[in-house]
């Protein structure tokens, strides 16, 4: 058998592939030689599973190729700084990325930066952003509109301000748990009912008997380098210091929701199912 990750790597691989052009049977083929796989009937069944997995996620992947796939520089000048790079899986007019990971915070952010690279970099297209993952339901797609290039070098502006702050301290912003954070209170902002931090310390603390398996944020090694094994949630929500106003009650949310709200609180991006 195939642990999760072990899984994980074969569909990732089957699904950037078959995006990629390949033909999906040479793909199956070259992963069955490559000795991944059980062997026999056992290997069949496991790479049967993973590519009814898979299928969803492709196919809708391909239905927005609406082009050759291209990729396309960027060089964004912004005043007192410059922002260069490469942006790939590029199809016309839309930016696709398809991942066999349920489509979580780094993709999410990932795609955010894209769509702000695009607007601002190449105004002159109006550039839609869909990243493909899994779900429990089955198959999920986060889409970010066009953006006005005035308001993509604003919020680029911003985000490097995070970063060069990031370049000072280790900033309280892991994104996992500042994203449920964020999440939950612009739910309590419109008037629902919510704990914003009991949704980010689920994100953040691995439970004593983690039955799952998968650590928390608290666990991930950079983190550890930074705060300390185990560091507590309150180390990260800590209070504000001079000069970080805003709606947040803390360091966490104040990072938390300069990073997350342009993308899910005005509204740029759409969730649904596939």
């Amino acid at each position: 058998t195939l642990d999760a990750l072990e899984q994980w790597a074969i569909g990732d691989h089957l699904a950037t592939e078959v995006l990629g052009g390949a033909n999906a049977l040479a793909v199956g083929e070259a992963i069955t030689a490559g000795g991944l796989l059980p062997p026999g009937p056992l290997g069949k069944g496991v790479l049967d599973a993973i590519i009814e997995r898979v299928r969803p996620l492709v196919m809708h992947a391909m239905s927005l190729q609406n082009g050759p796939a291209r990729s396309l520089d960027v060089d964004i000048d912004l005043g007192d700084r410059r922002l260069t790079g490469t942006i790939g899986g590029i199809f016309g007019n839309n930016l696709v990325a398809v991942s066999y990971s349920n489509l979580g915070a780094k993709h999410r952010l990932g795609a955010w930066l894209g769509a702000l690279a695009l607007a601002a970099g190449h105004p002159d297209e109006n550039w839609t952003t869909h990243t493909i993952g899994k779900h429990k339901s089955g198959g999920q797609v986060a889409m970010i509109k066009p953006l006005a290039e005035h308001e993509a070098r604003e919020r680029l502006r911003e985000l490097i301000g995070i970063y060069e702050a990031g370049l000072r301290e280790p900033l309280p912003l892991p994104i996992k748990t500042t994203l449920a954070w964020s999440e939950e209170f612009r739910h309590t902002r419109n008037g629902s009912n919510g704990d914003p931090d009991a949704k980010a310390r689920d994100q953040w603390v691995t439970p004593r008997f983690n039955d799952s398996g998968f650590p928390r944020e608290d666990a991930d090694t950079w983190h550890v380098r930074a705060f300390g094994e185990h560091a507590p949630y309150e180390l990260l929500a800590s209070p504000l210091r001079e000069g970080e106003d805003g709606p947040a009650p803390h360091r966490l949310g104040h990072f938390g929701w300069q990073l997350w709200s342009p993308l899910i609180d005005i509204g740029h991006e759409q969730l649904r199912g596939i």
